[in-house]
């Protein structure tokens, strides 16, 4: 999936690359050899800073922070090899792969890293790469790392893979489908903290949907609800009866817009305000800040 939204350090990039000349990017453009692979000594590889008028981003406190959390869990198997450029008086520069290349030199006991090398004309031709590399990449989906996870036993993942195939659910990427579960972060790290509760509001809303596709809103909503201690728990067929999962996010949607922001509180909100209709005695929501 390619990157729309806009990044002022992919624009300097960006801005960097339309300076180069027709012929300089049909010749950047050619395939060219497939490089080389080869462990590089780590002190031999070197990054070009926006700073020093490159093109990689410098280091930030939040980037210095990413690099000591790869540092503490860094491993051969998933460091793969870095992307490297040669120049001709022989300097390598890293086009991707500086977070790991820093993180090895935090360490202090990673003296090479595999590199896969390739030749260089200077910043420019070094430049169009990285931001091809940048722009054309997405990141793996949630429901793709929830499924490598439990494949590869790991928990919560494959508990919760294996409750939900007991009531005829599965994590997959289709969110139209009544029998698939699209928001494996949201239940993961709520499963995490009330495991319990975390069940109830996955039946209920299944009971409020009567075999529609499941949403991750309505559920953050139910959870919030539910850990709130608010006596919810019978009112599934009401909503169910009202509209279902379409009446419950277009009342969230209400609510957000209202309240000009979109929380767990909004979502639980939204879902009072139907539960609510034909109440006496209203139900609140605690004074306290969204857990």
């Amino acid at each position: 999936m390619y990157q729309t939204s806009y990044n002022p350090e992919m624009q300097k990039i960006k801005d960097h690359v339309e300076k180069l000349t027709t012929k300089e990017i049909i010749t950047l453009l050619d395939p060219g050899t497939r490089g080389r692979y080869s462990y590089v000594p780590i002190k031999e590889l070197k990054v070009d800073l926006q700073l020093d008028g490159g093109y990689q981003r410098d280091p930030s406190p939040e980037l210095t922070r990413r690099f000591e959390k790869i540092a503490r869990e860094f491993r051969y198997m998933k460091l793969g090899s870095l992307s490297v450029m040669q120049r001709t008086n022989g300097d390598k520069y890293i086009v991707d792969g500086q977070q790991r290349w820093r993180a090895a030199l935090m360490r202090g006991d990673i003296k090479e890293l595999p590199c896969m090398i390739h030749p260089s004309t200077g910043r420019s031709s070094e430049a169009i790469i990285f931001y091809a590399l940048n722009v054309f990449r997405s990141s793996v989906a949630a429901v793709s790392k929830f499924i490598a996870a439990e494949r590869a036993g790991m928990q919560p993942q494959r508990e919760i893979a294996g409750w939900l195939k007991t009531i005829g659910l599965t994590v997959m990427g289709n969110g139209k489908a009544p029998h698939g579960v699209c928001f494996p972060f949201n239940l993961q790290k709520k499963w995490q903290q009330d495991s319990d509760l975390a069940k109830e509001a996955m039946l209920m809303q299944m009971e409020i949907n009567d075999g529609d596709s499941l949403c991750g809103d309505v559920f953050l909503g139910l959870y919030y609800l539910l850990r709130e201690e608010q006596p919810i728990r019978g009112e599934a067929q009401k909503l169910k009866k009202m509209g279902g999962k379409t009446l419950l996010i277009k009342s969230m949607k209400q609510v957000k817009i209202e309240a000009g922001v979109e929380s767990n509180r909004t979502r639980a909100q939204g879902i009072l305000r139907l539960i609510n209709k034909g109440r006496k005695i209203k139900l609140r929501l605690s004074a306290d800040d969204e857990a």
